[in-house]
């Protein structure tokens, strides 16, 4: 199980294939680094792991790298320097107990959307229901991190559209999964629907399946 994780994740890269331009212009407006490393080299990884709820695959070179959860700090926007840096935690993968950690959470539980601090129409609930397990953990991931922040996160996660607001996830294997809410009495969010968003790499490299078929 771990060697068939490990074959399709290599097969779902690069994942900057799959990111659309606007969200790729967002992640260049911010800088990410690991505690007690710095700004990394290869910032632009870690901000492609953090918009993807992506997986680290990495040596274990260090004690940093030891661990199966990476938490990855981002840097304010330009001009909003005095503002707190962002903290995110990363799947991450060094060594064989790792893989099997992550394949015991993609496929062994049960990965259900439950109220909690936000309400969801039952549309939502629906729609989520049929998502393959890859996407629903890229979602309720997400959907759990800006619960802990009150839903007060700013893009590319989280982009306002008139009175509403657009939480943002890449999809797994290509496009990007869309889920709009609003605030509603009591200022709690109310999740109202979801769509997957398909990227125009995913239907040029579809199309280029069917012509090699």
């Amino acid at each position: 199980m771990v060697i068939r994780f490990l074959i399709e994740l290599y097969d779902k890269s690069p994942a900057d294939s799959y990111l659309s331009d606007e969200i790729l212009e967002d992640l260049a407006n911010y800088q990410f680094y690991i505690d007690g490393v710095g700004v990394e080299k290869r910032t632009d990884v870690l901000g492609m792991a953090m918009i993807n709820n992506g997986i680290l695959l990495s040596l274990c070179t260090s004690t940093i790298w030891d661990n199966e959860i990476i938490t990855i700090f981002r840097t304010p926007e330009p001009g909003k320097e005095h503002q707190r840096h962002e903290s995110f935690d990363i799947q991450n993968i060094s060594k064989p107990e790792h893989g099997k950690i992550i394949n015991h959470i993609l496929f062994d539980e049960k990965i259900d959307l439950t109220p909690d601090g936000f309400s969801i129409t039952q549309h939502l609930k629906d729609w989520f229901d049929q998502l393959i397990v890859e996407n629903k953990y890229r979602l309720k991931s997400k959907i759990e991190y800006v619960k802990e922040r009150d839903f007060k996160v700013s893009e590319p996660l989280i982009k306002p559209i008139e009175e509403f607001h657009e939480i943002r996830v890449s999809a797994y294997s290509g496009g990007a999964i869309r889920v709009l809410f609003k605030n509603i009495q009591g200022n709690q969010p109310l999740l109202l629907t979801g769509w997957i968003k398909k990227g125009v790499m995913m239907v040029m490299n579809r199309i280029k399946e069917l012509l090699e078929g």
